[in-house]
């Protein structure tokens, strides 16, 4: 089998990704940088070929241009179109690759950099062709210049939906309103308690744009149920109340073609999971995340998780966890002393606290309420792939399922397309709420590789390379 080596692979080429590998490249590593997209820049940056880049007023594109521009410059290479589906502890770090020339990359030392992804709670109709998460809405708009329809709702929570919202709008999208669970003084109380001035003024900024454009923003609402014949037609919102459960007499019914939905992100940590690394249940994120020491290290040596994969910090937490990553890897391959790693370190580190300080404030202030989980009827779909229904996960827990990985066994979800990455937060709330357990026990199971589906082409030219050697 062809096996490439190279010192250092930096997995996703977000802003810590970027970053990282522009600073381990200047220090003398020779640097890979792995990406599924066909152009860097993780979901914060979208840098898409010119001629599809659009709303660039606020200065993205630029700076994730200059961070590809400085990876490039100090000699990393950068591997787009490059999906990771797993990674092994075999002399190094064994990375199985599909779309690569070479079906593995091993590795002295790795960085993973692969960002979050959105949480999606389901309500009765999310199935439905027109509903999809803000990320996506977005992602389309920067990517391809394509609106995902014409007239929008979102609903949810966080800083996220107001940017995808105010994107869209001044595209030329008709955005009805934005609306977010927690009621406006709260949010007020937890935003000026972060102290961060220049995220206050982004904020603003897309609050802005959105009055500019006739959008309204309502504050302690939600969406609750999608109708619609054969794709969304309605939406039906009401006001909610402080745990998040409908208002009586509250509901209101809009016409729209399309909801984005979307309630925080969650750190990606299927590749570290399947590395075997230690990780503990984040009480906020509600999800398991990685064990890190004071150099981002994993609990296994030479692993390094950078940015939001680990926890959600935002762009600029992210980019000071690349250096700092980076600069542990170049002090353990030689390429720097440990004084000299030490210096640098302590610079960053400063800096890093206070994001760090300010993204937990954040993600405490924009959590889930408990009632918006509860909107589900037994017949919603929970698991999309395999059309698995709160009903049938119900009847699980009944028949002594108590874990996420007892419903995949019992029900199949989990065991479609996207492997679970989108249904099994929620179903294991769901087991959680059943037994009345704590999350942590529910939510468990295990990830195993390939944590991406992989095409058969892939194993096929894999097993020929064997033939070959053998």
């Amino acid at each position: 089998m062809k096996v490439q080596d190279v010192q250092l692979a930096v997995i996703g080429s977000g802003p810590a990704g970027l970053t990282a590998a522009a600073e381990a490249a200047a220090l003398g590593i020779e640097t890979v940088v792995l990406d599924l997209y066909a152009r860097p820049g993780g979901q914060y940056f979208h840098l898409s070929p010119p001629e599809f880049n659009v709303l660039n007023a606020r200065g993205d594109v630029q700076q994730g241009t200059m961070l590809e521009k400085a990876a490039l410059d100090a000699g990393a290479l950068l591997w787009n179109n490059t999906e990771v589906w797993g990674i092994y502890l075999e002399d190094g770090f064994l990375i199985g690759l599909s779309g690569a020339e070479t079906p593995r990359l091993r590795a002295q030392k790795v960085i993973i950099a692969v960002g979050a992804m959105e949480r999606s709670l389901p309500f009765p109709g999310w199935a439905l062709p027109g509903v999809m998460t803000a990320g996506a809405a977005l992602a389309l708009l920067k990517n391809q210049r394509i609106l995902a329809g014409r007239r929008f709702l979102f609903t949810g929570s966080g800083p996220l939906q107001l940017a995808a919202a105010a994107y869209l709008s001044e595209a030329g999208a008709e955005v009805h309103a934005v609306l977010e669970q927690h009621q406006f003084v709260s949010l007020l109380k937890h935003w000026r308690l972060a102290g961060n001035w220049d995220r206050t003024l982004e904020g603003w900024s897309y609050l802005s744009s959105l009055r500019q454009h006739g959008a309204k923003v309502l504050t302690g609402w939600a969406a609750v149920r999608a109708e619609g014949q054969g794709q969304v037609e309605r939406a039906v919102i009401a006001r909610v109340d402080r745990a998040g459960h409908p208002i009586a007499d509250s509901e209101q019914t809009i016409e729209v073609d399309t909801i984005c939905q979307g309630y925080g992100l969650v750190p990606a940590t299927r590749l570290s999971r399947v590395l075997g690394c230690e990780h503990i249940f984040h009480p906020v994120l509600h999800t398991y995340t990685p064990v890190r020491d004071d150099w981002l290290q994993t609990s296994v040596e030479g692993c390094f998780v950078a940015g939001d994969a680990a926890e959600i910090i935002g762009k600029n937490g992210a980019l000071i966890e690349g250096k700092l990553a980076a600069v542990a890897a170049a002090s353990q391959l030689g390429k720097i002393n440990q004084e000299q790693a030490s210096e640098r370190a302590n610079e960053l580190r400063g800096a890093l606290k206070r994001e760090h300080s300010f993204a937990s404030r954040l993600s405490r202030a924009f959590a889930p309420k408990p009632g918006i989980r509860r909107l589900m009827e037994d017949d919603t779909v929970i698991c999309r792939c395999e059309q698995v229904t709160l009903a049938q996960i119900k009847k699980a827990v009944r028949d002594g399922v108590d874990s996420f990985a007892g419903v995949k066994n019992y029900t199949r979800a989990g065991m479609g397309w996207c492997q679970g990455r989108m249904c099994w937060m929620n179903a294991a709330q769901v087991v959680a709420d059943e037994l009345d357990i704590p999350l942590e026990n529910a939510s468990c199971h295990t990830v195993r590789p390939p944590i991406f589906p992989v095409t058969l082409g892939d194993l096929l030219e894999e097993e020929s390379a064997l033939e070959v050697n053998e």
